[in-house]
């Protein structure tokens, strides 16, 4: 099982990054290789809650199933992965300040044999995957700190529009 973490610090309260991770709307304009987001089901306790992301890596697409497995707001989020490449996703959060906190992204995956085959070189992908987490959590940092997000989504840039300026 292949696992990589990746960690750093975002100058933004604990709540505001909680809530910009947590919401499926935007997984797919911070996650470095997910293009779609579908079939978000969201309860109040989250537990259980799934969404389906389209994710590409070396010209490879991989529909992978998110499920809910702890959520502990604003600390934690784990999910199970369910696809080709199958496994957890896990974002902690810590509070190091007022107006800091501490993000890690850790994944533990396994490839599935039919998509081994596809992509051909298991440590070229790994390779990729760690590239994407890294820049994952530098758009997360990126976003938040500069107020791409925000709570009344009045003033988020939609990709065309960031295009156009």
């Amino acid at each position: 099982m292949t696992r990589l973490k990746k960690t750093t610090t975002i100058y933004a309260p604990i709540e505001r990054v909680f809530e910009f991770v947590d919401d499926p709307n935007n997984v797919a304009e911070y996650s470095v290789g997910v293009s779609r987001v579908k079939g978000s089901v969201r309860t109040e306790q989250r537990v259980g809650d799934v969404m389906t992301l389209t994710y590409t890596a070396l010209g490879i697409r991989f529909d992978e199933e998110f499920t809910y497995t702890k959520y502990e707001k604003p600390h934690i989020l784990i999910s199970k992965v369910s696809g080709p490449m199958s496994g957890t996703f896990h974002v902690t959060l810590e509070r190091e300040a007022s107006n800091q906190t501490l993000v890690s992204l850790e994944v533990e995956y396994e490839i599935a044999t039919s998509a081994l085959r596809r992509v051909m070189n298991r440590l070229f992908l790994e390779r990729v995957n760690e590239k994407n987490l890294d820049r994952t959590l530098g758009n997360i940092k990126m976003m938040v700190e500069t107020g791409w997000f925000n709570e009344t989504r009045r003033e988020k840039p939609t990709r065309s529009q960031e295009t156009i300026a």
